[in-house]
C-alpha cells in the first residue's frame, strides 16, 4: 500500500470499542468498487481496501467504515460547489508549493522523467535534480540572490571575446593566426 500527499487517514471506534485506522481509496480502487451491483458488497471491498489497522471489527460495523471509505475518496467529486472550491485550492496550493514548482520544472528540462518517482523523492532530492537540470539546460530555475548573480559576472569575464566588436568569427579567426 502507497500512501500519496493527498491519501487522508481516518480513524473509527465500532460498537464494540475496537479503534480502525482507514484511508481514502485511489482511482483504480474506486473504479473496482463502481463496478460491483451490491451495496453491502461495495461496503465490503472498500474496507478491506481502506483498512489499515487496529481491530477487526463485526460485519455491521465493517459496512459502515466501509460507506465511510467510499464517501471519504469520492465527496469532492459529488458535490460540484466543493469540487469547484477543491479544484481551486490545489491551483493555489500548486502555485504556492515550491517542491511542486521544481518538479515541473524537472518535468519541462527532462520531459521522460516519472512524476510518480518524483513524488517519492525527499525535498533535499528534487534539490538537487533541479539544480543538475538548470545545469544541463542552462536556465535558471533557482532564484537564490548573490551566488546566481556571481557567477554570471563570472561568465562573462570568461569568455574568450569579452563584447561584441561588430567583426565575424572568421575575422576573429584571422586575427588570432597573427597573434
Amino acid at each position: 500500500m502507497k500512501l500519496t500527499r493527498n491519501t487522508k487517514l481516518c480513524k473509527s471506534t465500532g460498537g464494540e470499542n475496537i479503534e480502525v485506522i482507514f484511508r481514502s481509496l485511489t482511482i483504480t480502487e474506486m473504479h473496482v468498487i463502481d463496478k460491483i451491483n451490491s451495496s453491502f458488497h461495495k461496503a465490503e471491498i472498500a474496507f478491506e481496501l481502506g483498512y489499515i489497522s487496529g481491530g477487526k471489527p463485526n460485519f455491521l460495523v465493517q459496512q459502515e467504515i466501509g460507506r465511510d471509505v467510499i464517501m471519504i475518496s469520492t465527496v469532492e467529486m459529488n458535490n460540484e460547489t466543493l469540487f469547484s472550491l477543491t479544484v481551486d485550492e490545489y491551483r493555489s496550493s500548486i502555485d504556492n508549493d515550491m517542491m511542486l514548482t521544481l518538479i515541473q520544472h524537472v518535468l519541462n528540462i527532462l520531459p521522460g522523467t516519472s512524476i510518480e518517482y518524483l513524488f517519492s523523492l525527499t525535498h533535499l532530492d528534487i534539490i538537487e535534480l533541479a539544480a543538475m537540470c538548470e545545469k544541463i539546460s542552462n536556465k535558471k530555475i533557482f532564484n537564490n540572490g548573490q551566488s546566481q548573480s556571481q557567477s554570471h559576472e563570472i561568465k562573462q569575464e570568461e569568455g574568450f571575446f569579452a563584447e561584441d566588436d561588430g567583426k565575424s568569427l572568421q575575422d576573429k579567426m584571422k586575427e588570432m593566426e597573427k597573434f
